[in-house]
């Protein structure tokens, strides 16, 4: 609703009743859309001496008379928060505020870059990982120890632990540290299977054919290094197969993805007194 311009959407009230009969719930949740609205006038505006707000403009996702999103206003946030501290402003802040008009139902958007008070990372304590190891989730991290505090660079690396499918919970807060500038940034986690095992059956029948059958074992986080893992067997009444898949996400230290794939083929002709065997392997980076 947020994305689709109901800026006032809210759930009133859910409701669940059981009906022992059957052993399942009816559950009703009731929600107030309120008004559609679209964007109104959108304004970059600075207090932050060097940072020039005109600059800034081409960066908002949001545009005057398209349908009110609040991913786009996140979105235009996150994207002057980097460009400004990119520009060696790490303490700018970015400051949405909307002003609706309900008359004509839109929301002026206006984005204020100020100066927030400057914080250096003491450390970055890791929570709760019985498996994965601590440098997994602090590469996910753009900072370390002793740089500048950046709200936005927290919110993307949760974002991006969230992603990696690892965790069943990511929680990242902050506590202050041994000096009034000094920020201590926790990061709770608590890790989640990651490995499955799969069979697969099949049929063919052209030549060579018959029931064909196949086992899988795939790990998403090998030894906790964040590392992808994949053995594959199969077997059929003439043929065989074997693959073997393996992924580095973080090849050589840089966020990019690097791996190689091992397969061996099998094949025997009965009738024909032949047998054939393919075998080889390829190189992935991404």
């Amino acid at each position: 609703y947020y994305n689709r311009g109901y800026a006032d959407f809210r759930v009133v009230s859910w409701e669940g009743v059981h009906h022992g009969a059957s052993s399942e719930y009816t559950v009703t949740i009731t929600v107030e859309e309120g008004e559609r609205y679209d964007f109104g006038t959108v304004n970059v505006e600075s207090t932050v001496e060097g940072v020039n707000a005109e600059e800034l403009k081409g960066l908002v996702r949001t545009s005057e008379g398209s349908i009110y999103k609040a991913k786009d206003v996140q979105d235009s946030i996150s994207a002057i928060s980097k460009r400004v501290a990119s520009q060696g402003y790490p303490f700018a802040r970015v400051t949405p505020r909307g002003n609706r008009d309900f008359g004509n139902r839109t929301i002026a958007v206006d984005y204020l870059v100020d100066q927030g008070e400057r914080a250096y990372i003491e450390r970055i304590e890791i929570r709760g990982n019985t498996r994965t190891r601590d440098y997994v989730i602090r590469r996910e991290f753009d900072m370390s120890e002793g740089d500048a505090f950046n709200q936005e660079m927290i919110t993307t690396a949760k974002r991006r632990l969230d992603a990696l499918g690892y965790f069943s919970t990511v929680n990242i807060s902050t506590q202050p540290g041994s000096a009034s500038d000094r920020v201590v940034v926790i990061v709770d986690v608590q890790d989640q299977s990651t490995g499955s095992f799969g069979i697969g059956a099949g049929y063919s029948a052209g030549s060579g054919g018959g029931f064909l059958l196949e086992a899988s074992i795939e790990e998403k986080n090998f030894l906790g290094r964040g590392q992808y893992i994949r053995l594959a067997a199969g077997r059929g009444e003439d043929s065989r197969t074997y693959n073997v898949s393996f992924t580095e996400p973080y090849f050589l230290g840089y966020r990019l993805a690097a791996g190689f794939d091992i397969f061996k083929n099998e094949n025997d002709y009965d009738d024909d007194n032949y047998s054939y065997e393919d075998k080889g392997f390829s190189l992935r980076v991404t």
